[in-house]
C-alpha cells in the first residue's frame, strides 16, 4: 500500500484545483451533495484499480507484488453537468452504508447507556472501573472494526452499481479475513491524514472543511483502488464489473 501516492495523485491532474473545489461545493449541499461527491468517487476507482482506467485489472500472477512503477490512470475531472449520473451512481453506496450503520450506532448507544447507568446508580470502586473501561474497549472496537467490514460491502456497491449486489456474504468474509491488517491500517491512516485536513479547513474561516473533505474524499477513492488491487493480486474474489464501465482516461 502507497498512501504517498495515493495523496499525490490528486495535484498531479491539471485541473486539481477546480476538481476539489467543486467537491467542496458537493458537501456544502445538504444531504445529495454528498451522495453526489460519492458518485465521483467511483468514477475515480473505476479509474485508479489499473492502468487502463477500464475498471478492470490486468492479468496477473496471484501473489505478485503490486507494481507501483506502472501507475494507475489519471482520475477524471468533475464535471458539474453530470450531477445526475453521479447522484445515481453515489445512492447504492450511500444506501448500503445507511444499512450497515444502523447497528453501529445502536451499539454505540448500548455502550453509551450502560457507563451512564453506572453512573447515574452511583456504582463506584472496581465495578464502575470496569464497566467503562469495557465500555471504551467496546467503543473502540466499534469504530474500528465497523468501517473495515463497510469496506467490501461498499466497494461491491460502487463497482457493481446495485444496492443489493453489495450485500455478498462470501465475498464480505473473504475480503475482511484475506485483509484484516491492510483493511485496519487503513481505518488509522485515513483517520490520521483527516486531523490536519480538518485544522487546516478550520482555520481558513471554517470554509477549507469543504474542499478539505474532498481531499481526503479523493484520498480515501484511491485506498480503496489500492486495496482492491492487492486483494485481487492475493488470489481475492474478482468483483463482476458491469460492461459500462468508466471511461479510460489519460493524463
Amino acid at each position: 500500500m502507497n498512501y504517498t501516492a495515493a495523496f499525490k495523485y490528486i495535484f498531479d491532474k491539471p485541473k486539481w484545483i477546480t476538481n476539489v473545489l467543486l467537491g467542496g461545493v458537493c458537501h456544502l449541499i445538504p444531504v445529495v451533495g454528498p451522495i453526489v461527491f460519492q458518485g465521483y468517487q467511483c468514477e475515480v476507482i473505476d479509474a485508479r484499480i489499473t492502468p487502463m482506467g477500464d475498471g478492470t485489472l490486468a492479468p496477473t500472477e496471484p501473489g505478485a507484488p503490486v507494481n507501483y512503477q506502472v501507475p494507475p490512470a489519471a482520475y477524471p475531472d468533475f464535471d458539474f453537468s453530470r450531477f445526475g449520473e453521479y447522484l445515481m451512481r453515489g445512492l447504492w453506496p450511500f444506501l448500503a452504508v445507511l444499512v450497515m450503520m444502523v447497528p453501529m450506532v445502536f451499539m454505540i448507544f448500548a455502550v453509551q447507556i450502560s457507563i451512564f447507568a453506572a453512573i447515574a446508580l452511583k456504582v463506584h470502586g472496581v465495578v464502575a472501573a470496569l464497566l467503562i473501561l469495557c465500555g471504551v474497549v467496546l467503543y473502540l472496537l466499534i469504530t474500528l472494526l465497523v468501517p473495515m467490514a463497510m469496506t467490501p460491502v461498499v466497494l461491491r456497491a460502487m463497482l457493481m452499481r446495485s444496492f443489493a449486489a453489495a450485500f455478498n456474504f462470501p465475498f464480505a468474509r473473504d475480503f475482511f479475513f484475506r485483509m484484516f491488517w491492510r483493511l485496519l491500517l487503513n481505518v488509522i491512516v485515513t483517520n490520521i491524514v483527516m486531523i490536519p485536513l480538518m485544522i487546516g479547513g478550520l482555520l481558513l474561516c471554517l470554509v477549507g472543511i469543504y474542499p478539505a473533505a474532498a481531499i481526503l474524499g479523493l484520498f480515501y477513492a484511491d485506498v480503496l483502488a489500492q486495496t482492491y488491487r492487492d486483494y485481487l493480486l492475493r488470489g481475492g474474489m474478482t468483483i463482476a464489473i458491469p460492461a459500462a464501465a468508466a471511461p479510460i482516461v489519460k493524463s
